[in-house]
């Protein structure tokens, strides 16, 4: 990764934040195609929703890794859609896919500009069961990460030492509060906003991705492999259950 993707000026935010999104959420004659598919136990002890890994490609796993359906979504931590997303499916897909073990979920921060990467690199600052969870709960409060992107001190940033433009964006973004609330510390997330090595990793990774997926917004849904054309969800839910999730 060039020190140009990580430490690039800071755009103007109302354009980030607007820049995602895409997809035909058209439902209508979405039919139940596919026969019911049984509930699969989870491991004694456990629930599905506390089975995660990390993926060979860079994601995190939530649920039956065997799941016969497997929902994947590339988004972005600056992207108001992708909040939407989150805001609308979180507890519903959990409670009512993911815990079924008919459907797994596999989540992958999609890297924008420098504003994703710095959040994302907090983000999986933890464990890997911490990830999901604690994009649920970013995207939650995503109307005050707008807010603070848009203190007048973001368009002062790129005039510091590029080694001091991360760790500003986290302070004024409120990024360092938000993940120090739940258990990253901010000295934590600052030692991990350095891991330029970790940066480089994830860059490649999103590189990637672009060769090997359809990515034309973000959310980007793929449904077993498959693009689902959707970003609502509403019409990822009706596909699942189409497929036999019900």
């Amino acid at each position: 990764m060039t020190r140009n993707f990580r430490l690039l000026a800071l755009t103007p935010l109302a354009l980030a934040l607007a820049a995602c999104g895409g997809g035909d959420d058209a439902t209508s004659g979405t039919e139940l195609t596919g026969e019911p598919i049984a509930e699969v136990p989870a491991p004694e002890g456990q629930t599905w929703t506390q089975v995660v890994s990390r993926t060979e490609e860079g994601g995190y796993l939530m649920g039956n890794p065997d799941a016969p359906i497997k929902l994947l979504e590339f988004a972005s931590l600056t992207c108001g859609a992708c909040a939407q997303f989150s805001q609308q499916s979180s507890e519903e897909l959990k409670s009512e896919f993911i815990e079924s073990g008919r459907v797994s979920f596999e989540y992958r921060n999609y890297l924008r500009g420098p504003q994703d990467l710095i959040a994302a690199q907090i983000m999986e600052c933890g464990a890997p069961e911490r990830v999901i969870p604690l994009a649920d709960q970013h995207y939650a409060r995503f109307d005050e990460f707008g807010q603070a992107l848009s203190d007048p001190r973001m368009q002062q940033i790129s005039s510091l030492p590029e080694d001091q433009q991360n760790a500003a964006f986290a302070e004024i973004s409120g990024l360092l509060d938000f993940f120090a609330q739940r258990g990253i510390s901010r000295d934590e997330a600052l030692s991990c906003i350095a891991d330029e090595a970790k940066a480089t990793q994830m860059a490649e990774q999103m590189q990637s991705w672009n060769s090997n997926y359809e990515i034309t917004g973000t959310p980007t849904i793929y449904i077993n492999g498959n693009p689902a054309g959707v970003t609502s969800w509403d019409a990822v839910k009706q596909r699942l259950e189409a497929m036999g999730a019900r």
